[in-house]
């Protein structure tokens, strides 16, 4: 038996999804869903995908877990499409696939957001993502948006910079979503 952040015993734990904790027997049926987890103490979010893979001889099974859950996630929040920011790299290009094969191509925008020392590469690897899904995509240049913040701030760090950059793609997603 495992433990939950309430201390309460919550049963044997197979997975835990974006907070929230179930048992999937051989068949990989979700058979119980917990409460989302509370935050825990000093703040922060339990997220964290974890299956035991001994269940699965293959990807199928943990594949249509995730989609079920990423149905029931937009559903549950009264969402028929996702907004996705693809940066070209693999984690968001693998969150791309899973949003696609969940909903469907068609219901998924995927939003490249640049900065001037961007890598060439990391966009084509987005375009060839966008392409082989089939999906909407749009490119919005946040240079404009981070250089005008720091025009008057030459002391600013590496570190800070791509800290207000995360920001500004923040922003840019959640005004694409309404």
């Amino acid at each position: 038996m495992a433990r939950g952040p309430r201390s309460g015993v919550v049963g044997h734990v197979e997975w835990v999804l974006f907070g929230y904790a179930g048992v999937v027997p051989a068949t990989g049926d979700i058979v119980h869903l917990r409460e989302p987890f509370e935050e825990p103490a000093g703040g922060g979010a339990v997220v964290a995908i974890a299956l035991n893979t001994s269940l699965y001889p293959n990807d199928v099974d943990a594949r249509r877990i995730i989609a079920e859950f990423i149905r029931a996630q937009l559903r549950q929040a009264g969402f028929e499409k996702a907004v996705l920011g693809l940066s070209g790299g693999i984690d968001s290009a693998l969150v791309a696939y899973l949003v696609a094969e969940a909903i469907g191509a068609e219901k998924l925008l995927c939003v490249r957001m640049p900065y001037r020392t961007s890598s060439a590469g990391s966009l084509e690897d987005a375009a060839a993502v966008v392409a082989d899904l089939g999906c909407a995509s749009e490119t919005v240049e946040i240079t404009p948006i981070v250089d005008g913040y720091f025009a008057g701030r030459p002391e600013a760090s590496p570190v800070r910079r791509g800290n207000f950059m995360a920001r500004a793609r923040m922003c840019v997603l959640y005004d694409h979503s309404v």
